[in-house]
C-alpha cells in the first residue's frame, strides 16, 4: 500500500495475470513477455484450472489471458463464466485466426489479441484493459 496524499492509503494496482493456454511453447513465451514487463503471471492450461485459480484469488488477478481453443471447454466458455461469476475482471481472448469476427458473441469491449502478437502489442492490450478496469473503479 502507498500513501494518498491525505495520508489515506490507496491500494497499489495489481500485476497479477492468469494466463490459459494449452501449447507450452506459445505458453511460456507470453508468460516470460509478461514476467520481463513486471507481472505476476500463474499458468494454467484448461478452463477448469482457471475456474480454480480463480475461485482461490480473484480478486488478486488484475487480468486474465485465455487462448480461444482449448482442449475441453474454449476459452469463449470461460469468459462467459468470468463474465457471469467475476463482471469486473477483464478478459483477452488469444487466437491463432486473424479474424476477431469469428467470435461474434464475445463483446467488443474486451480485449483481443492475434497469435502471434509483437511484444509491443501484447503490453499495449493488457495495460489497455487494466487500465479500464482502474478508471472504472474510481
Amino acid at each position: 500500500m502507498r500513501l494518498a496524499p491525505e495520508g489515506r492509503r490507496e491500494p497499489v494496482p495489481s500485476r497479477r495475470l492468469l494466463l490459459v493456454e494449452d501449447d507450452t511453447a506459445v505458453r511460456e513465451v507470453i508468460s516470460r513477455v509478461l514476467a520481463r514487463a513486471g507481472f505476476l503471471v500463474e499458468q494454467v492450461v484448461s478452463v477448469e484450472g482457471a475456474l480454480d485459480a480463480l475461485e482461490r484469488e480473484a480478486g488478486h488477478v488484475a487480468l486474465v489471458l485465455s487462448d480461444v481453443k482449448l482442449r475441453g471447454l474454449s476459452g469463449l466458455d470461460l469468459a462467459r463464466v468470468i463474465r457471469e461469476r467475476w463482471p469486473g475482471l477483464p478478459v483477452c481472448l488469444l487466437s491463432g485466426r486473424p479474424d476477431r469476427r469469428r467470435y461474434p458473441r464475445y463483446e467488443v469491449d474486451r480485449g483481443y489479441l492475434e497469435k502471434p502478437s509483437s511484444v509491443a502489442t501484447i503490453l499495449a492490450e493488457v495495460e489497455r484493459l487494466i487500465a479500464g478496469v482502474r478508471r472504472k473503479s474510481t
